[in-house]
């Protein structure tokens, strides 16, 4: 084994002779990136957990791959890599990964997990199959689907235009019972990655499956020594979604990942076949009981239905606005309950029918898998697991039920979801506070962590981000920034509309769109406009559209619309020059060079005051004798602030402005500090004309025009 000493020499030499070997004409020794793979390898040696905030264009993904090659090189010990995106962790596993294995000449066993809804379900491509109805070509792209090596779907939707439907109704079901029991357990596209993964020595994976594989012991990623979390400014939020507990109809059936699953049915039919042979009662048993289990799932769906019936009268009686919502509500809005409050004790007696129904579920389930446990062929062949993880799953939903309706525990927040038409969507129990479960993964689950992201400082104070992560008091935790190689000051200018009316005041959406409307039509550029609301998208939208110069040259981003779709459209030129884009386009989008050269941020990405988890968690802080906002709001909206004003300059030779329609900013105590955080200078314009001139001459400095 190497030591610490040499460990770091091999990795300097990697990056300066190895890189430059490797990259030919393409080599660009990027400033700040050496000193942070060394900072990355010594805290590997010493068992750290470091924080580092790399700023753009650093190379960060090389500065932290060429480390881990190195060490689980000398080592033997493994190491995980989690992304937040799909488009981070292609661009790793494609481009940066084979650089760092030309760069070392360590060619590590790597592999690629993802979600199980990514992977195709050979069983429920069986099923299509045999059902027919299907046009050609898609029954010639399922069985393709079939036969492919690795059955990663998102893959494997470029060919054809696939129905969602079919693609969803393909994808691998999110319980085990129909899993353990599947008759192509053995060549399951899902449990092969899962094989590969384990038996590899570095495994690119994702925030969601880190949490899975804690909440299985391990058995996803098993265990590792080194885990970079890269995007890791959005942990938390991935953590507390993943703790959430939810509950609809559809938690029961008429989705692919619900409670019960047409693929169920093969399970027990080969059960009550195998069984039969032996002892045609137990056979009858089988039969007997499924049927039970059949009645006692349709009493309980359709309880749940007039549940959630009934949800949705008593939500429109409590707040009949809600009626009128869908022009201006958020699509995270939803109503807290408590225990005892008016909404639960007006759904008593549907809420006491869900939970009867689901004891009558047990009551089926639990005897079925007594019956097939006993019998050695369908405990080899998997049915007898599929059945019992059936009959698990089945108590833990009622348990998860049950919970869900209760609204007692003061560490959750409980809220009925609502969808824009103001529909009940869900009933969810949330976490308030995620940090315990953060540092529990960072501390105990390996031996040394590296969480890094362009956004992890507030005007380069790490405070805020290591509460999030339940680490500000640990002694392992050292934290560190490394700035952009860029030139900002000269390829970035950054205006604040200080004419504006604050956002709040009457017609401010129609005021904003104007200045984007002069600027759009003064600059033939790229612009790229962050909302924070759809309404507040729309109202844009609709003035933008009156602007004869622009009418035909603006994207939205509209509900349920692709944003890769969106983003190959206004790459692709054809006109379109104005992109409008709500949270989403905020972060992990790259327009390099002449694709964006202007950026508008309408509002400042302050959370939404009614989203539940936020209100809670702003309450218990109060509560404490703590400033909310201080310390919760304001870090948080500085944050994605500086993600969306990060979309701009994503090469060496980028230019452009981003111009910030929020006037608050000009007189609120919080102001000045929000705009040092973002950057060195912000020029303030006092009037229409004077920000025109301003971001007009940006683009005339530097093109000569």
């Amino acid at each position: 084994m190497c030591s610490g000493q040499s460990i770091e020499q091999s990795v300097l030499n990697a990056l300066s002779k190895g890189l430059a070997s490797a990259l030919g004409n393409d080599y660009e020794p990027r400033g700040g990136q050496p000193e942070m793979a060394l900072d990355i390898s010594r805290g590997f040696s010493e068992d750290r957990i470091l924080i580092i905030e790399a700023g753009t264009g650093l190379g960060k993904s090389l500065a932290y791959l060429l480390p881990i090659l190195i060490h689980c090189n000398e080592t033997g010990g493994r190491a995980v890599v989690s992304t937040h995106t799909r488009t981070l962790q292609r661009q790793l596993i494609e481009k940066d990964f084979p650089q760092a294995v030309r760069a070392t000449g360590l060619d590590l066993e790597a592999a690629t997990l993802l979600g199980r809804q990514n992977y195709a379900c050979k069983q429920a491509i069986r099923r299509l199959l045999e059902k027919g109805g299907l046009d050609g070509e898609t029954e010639e792209w399922l069985r393709w689907v079939f036969d492919d090596d690795r059955g990663e779907l998102e893959n494997l939707l470029a060919e054809i235009a696939v129905d969602p439907a079919i693609r969803r109704g393909v994808s691998c079901p999110s319980g085990d019972a129909a899993c353990t029991g599947c008759r192509f357990r053995d060549e399951c596209h899902l449990f092969r990655a899962r094989r590969r993964a384990l038996a590899s020595q570095l495994v690119f994976s994702n925030h969601a499956l880190l949490f899975s594989d804690l909440s299985t012991s391990g058995a996803l990623l098993g265990s590792y020594d080194l885990l970079v979390i890269d995007e890791a400014h959005r942990l938390p939020e991935v953590a507390t979604r993943f703790l959430t507990l939810s509950f609809s109809p559809r938690s029961i059936r008429g989705s692919p990942h619900s409670l019960y699953t047409g693929a169920l049915e093969d399970v027990v039919s080969y059960a009550r076949a195998i069984v039969a042979k032996e002892h045609a009662e137990a056979g009858e048993d089988i039969d007997k009981l499924w049927k039970s289990f059949h009645a006692s799932l349709g009493t309980t769906h359709r309880a749940a239905e007039r549940l959630f019936e009934q949800l949705n009268d008593e939500i429109q009686r409590l707040l009949p606005s809600r009626k009128h919502s869908a022009e201006t509500s958020h699509s995270n809005s939803g109503l807290r309950y408590f225990e005892d409050s008016p909404l639960l004790l007006s759904v008593e007696t549907e809420i006491a029918q869900v939970k009867q129904g689901f004891s009558r579920m047990v009551s089926a389930a639990e005897p079925l898998s007594h019956i097939v446990s006993e019998n050695p062929i369908l405990f080899e062949a998997g049915a007898a697991g599929g059945l019992r993880a059936l009959s698990e799953a089945v108590r833990e939903a009622g348990e998860r039920f049950g919970f869900i309706v209760s609204g007692a525990d003061e560490s959750y927040v409980f809220y009925a979801e609502t969808s824009a038409g103001g529909l009940t969507t869900a009933l969810s129990a949330s976490p308030i506070d995620v940090s315990p479960q953060l540092g529990a993964l960072l501390e105990e689950n390996c031996r040394s962590v590296l969480l890094t992201s362009a956004t992890l400082a507030v005007g380069g104070d790490f405070t805020y981000t290591l509460k999030e992560l339940g680490i500000s008091g640990s002694s392992r935790t050292r934290t560190s920034q490394y700035n952009s190689p860029f030139d900002m000051g000269r390829q970035r200018s950054v205006f604040l509309a200080s004419f504006l009316p604050e956002p709040n005041a009457p017609g401010y959406p129609e005021k904003a769109a104007v200045v984007i409307g002069r600027v759009a039509e003064l600059l033939p550029r790229k612009m790229l406009v962050l909302c924070t609301s759809r309404s507040q998208l729309r109202q844009v939208q609709k003035h933008l559209s009156k602007c004869s110069t622009l009418s035909s040259r603006v994207l939205a981003q509209e509900e349920n619309a692709s944003r890769s779709e969106l983003i190959e459209r206004f790459k692709a030129g054809r006109g379109a020059r104005v992109l409008l884009g709500l949270a989403s386009f905020w972060e992990g989008v790259d327009f390099p060079g002449e694709f964006l050269e202007v950026v508008v941020v309408v509002k400042m990405p302050f959370l939404v005051p009614t989203e539940p988890v936020s209100q809670a968690k702003a309450q218990k802080l109060r509560e404490s004798g703590e400033d909310p906002f201080w310390e919760f709001i304001l870090p948080d909206a500085i944050l994605k602030l500086r993600q969306g004003i990060g979309r701009l300059i994503r090469t060496g030779s980028d230019r452009g402005a981003v111009i910030v329609l929020d006037a608050r900013l000009r007189d609120r105590t919080y102001g000045d500090f929000v705009l040092e955080a973002v950057s060195d200078r912000v020029i303030h314009n006092d009037c229409l004309e004077d920000l025109l001139e301003g971001v007009r001459a940006v683009f005339l400095h530097d093109r000569g025009e």
